[in-house]
């Protein structure tokens, strides 16, 4: 098995430009193909990974590597500059808990979105604004291809909304919620639309 270095990044403004910086590293467990089952060796190491000489070989490996970044960045969030794990199950560490933690993750993101488009609406129920605005800040700040084509100035009264709603929450939803809301924020950047003014 190798043990990675997984660089997490998150989106910000700099000189006027959203860019993605690294926030941070966390140590995940990456798979050798001899763990899963495969009878063949690396011919070398590189970075802490095994290189394997045969193609095929090699084009699995990548593959297989891919994946389990994939699952276990989705487990993590940056809040306030550092790397956080979001998910109570944490980061894969050997091969149990990465066939775990794959059964385990269906229908866990929906769930997550369920529980967040609840309590978007109930921030937005509570928030004074007129029925058509809550309709519309509801598809902004819950629907990321929504939020990519508003106007600017929609989206920057949904980030304050998205600002205010993630204050509103208690820590435990704050950690839970905390990469949809990342995504939003993301897709919450200016473009050209033709939403209705809701300031």
């Amino acid at each position: 098995m190798a043990n990675y270095q997984m660089a997490v990044g998150e989106t910000k403004e700099i000189g006027g430009k959203r860019q993605r910086i690294e926030a941070g590293k966390v140590s995940i467990f990456i798979p050798t193909l001899a763990d899963l089952g495969w009878n063949v060796q690396p011919v070398k190491e590189e970075n802490g990974l095994p290189v394997y000489g045969e193609a095929k070989a090699s084009f699995v490996f990548d593959a297989v590597f891919s994946a389990v970044c994939a699952l276990n960045r989705n487990r993590v969030a940056v809040q306030d500059g550092k790397v956080i794990v979001t998910d109570a199950r944490g980061l894969t560490t050997d091969v149990d808990s990465l066939f775990l933690a794959a059964e385990g993750s269906k229908g866990e993101h929906f769930v997550i979105r369920r529980e967040y488009s609840e309590a978007v609406n109930k921030y937005l129920a509570a928030s004074g604004k007129s029925a058509k605005a809550q309709d519309v800040l509801r598809v902004l700040l819950t629907d990321k291809k929504a939020a990519l084509v508003a106007n600017e100035k929609n989206k920057e009264a949904a980030l304050s909304h998205l600002a205010r709603f993630l204050e509103s929450l208690d820590s435990t939803a704050a950690v839970r919620f905390a990469k949809l809301a990342e995504e939003m924020g993301t897709a919450l950047s200016p473009t050209d639309g033709d939403d209705g003014d809701l300031s």
